[in-house]
């Protein structure tokens, strides 16, 4: 019995282009404060947390905004980082949608 080490014999990471500059808190708070659960930070919430969120709570949280209007403004930095509604849910389909099949979460990084 005993705690050794393990490595990961598998480990890819390919980023996309990135959105929502400078938006992590207002992202974050429309999001949870629109009911998303499974919703995980790393231990201090700043700019560069990481963050995984469950698929299939991901899922559900589109599927209930869809019904809301989709050019409400509901992530935004200033006048020049502005995101509405469907920009935001089309993003996150599209995260769920190229996410690594494997896993039942997406990872999100901010940097």
């Amino acid at each position: 019995m005993g705690i050794r080490a393990h490595f990961a014999k598998t480990y890819k990471v390919e980023w996309d282009g990135g959105v929502f500059n400078y938006a992590a808190g207002s992202l974050y708070d429309y999001l949870t404060d629109n009911g998303l659960e499974d919703f995980h930070t790393s231990d201090e919430f700043d700019s560069y947390s990481e963050w995984e969120i469950d698929k299939s709570s991901l899922s559900a949280f589109i599927k209930r905004e869809a019904d809301k209007s989709p050019d409400e403004i509901v992530v935004e930095r200033d006048e020049e980082n502005q995101y509405t509604r469907e920009e935001v849910l089309d993003t996150l389909q599209d995260w769920l949608e190229q996410a690594e099949p494997a896993i039942d979460y997406i990872k999100i990084s901010w940097f």
